[in-house]
């Protein structure tokens, strides 16, 4: 009866166990929070001028702040100088939207904007409902042309690493910089030209890792690695693949891929598909043709 006894005990002991260990493996697993672990302070200003003789009675215009959430940034505060409205698309950018009422013949208006923001270097998981969009040729993507998809299976490697490397390594020897283009040039155009600025060299990025069917999308914002007052001349515009579940930074003009995430302040997904069309890749707009508003 005792032999019985341990016998069954040790039975009990060989059955908790398995459960302990098949519980451990499909007990669901809950995801760490994201971090951000970089915390930066920018400032930036517009200058709004009327140029003509008579009031205007109502000066509009908007203004892009950096995207308050994303895999390597969160948005902690926005202090504006004046009064505005806050619009978020579906994209997830944010907007800053203005109305100066009755700006007299030949006045200027300053806004500032100061922000409070964390980053990462290595980018959080985000669940992205759907990638068809990051997947699929739009206007200055190009990717199912035939020249592009040619020039994409030339490109593509033994793994997705490979390929981008491929693509980034392309990308930079094919493209000339060559400063400020005032006008966008879509994929198609800077292979034919080979030559642009940082809007081209994403363009045809994208457009060839989109042709083998890598998400990426285009994002436009500023690059700096320490608190500073913004100028024009950091606006910048780079890609962001999705490799399992996190979007990750590939600058093909300033030579960065996969890394220094932190230094990337994105202001916006850009999208040339629907009503985001008619922004491209502009930082802020206004809707005064009468009106000239400036970044200082």
């Amino acid at each position: 009866m005792r032999w019985l006894n341990q016998r069954y005990l040790v039975l009990v002991i060989g059955f908790a166990v398995v459960f302990l260990l098949l519980a451990v493996q499909f007990w669901p697993r809950s995801t760490p929070p994201p971090t951000y672990p970089v915390s930066r302070v920018l400032k930036y200003s517009f200058t709004i001028t009327n140029p003509t003789s008579h009031f205007v009675e109502h000066a509009n215009f908007w203004a892009f702040t950096p995207m308050p959430i994303s895999g390597t940034q969160r948005l902690n505060g926005v202090d504006v100088s004046m009064p505005h409205k806050t619009e978020i698309d579906s994209l997830g950018n944010q907007k800053l939207i203005f109305t100066l009422d009755k700006l007299p013949p030949f006045g200027t208006k300053i806004v500032t904007v100061k922000v409070v923001l964390d980053l990462t270097d290595t980018p959080n998981k985000t669940n992205e409902e759907s990638l068809v969009s990051y997947l699929t040729p739009e206007l200055n993507v190009e990717s199912d042309d035939p020249e592009i998809l040619s020039i994409a299976a030339r490109l593509k490697g033994d793994s997705i690493h490979d390929t981008l490397l491929n693509s980034y390594r392309w990308v930079r020897r094919t493209v000339k910089d060559v400063g400020f283009v005032k006008k966008d040039h879509g994929a198609l155009q800077t292979l034919k030209s080979q030559k642009g600025d940082c809007t081209e060299f994403m363009y045809l990025f994208m457009a060839v890792t989109r042709a083998n069917g890598i998400p990426v999308r285009g994002m436009a914002g500023y690059v700096n690695s320490e608190s500073v007052i913004l100028k024009p001349m950091d606006y910048h515009n780079w890609a962001e693949v999705y490799i399992d579940g996190r979007w990750w930074v590939i600058d093909t003009l300033k030579g960065i891929f996969m890394e220094n995430a932190s230094d990337y302040v994105a202001t916006r997904i850009i999208s040339n598909v629907g009503s985001h069309q008619k922004e491209s890749t502009q930082q802020f707009f206004s809707a005064n043709s009468s009106v000239h508003v400036r970044m200082n």
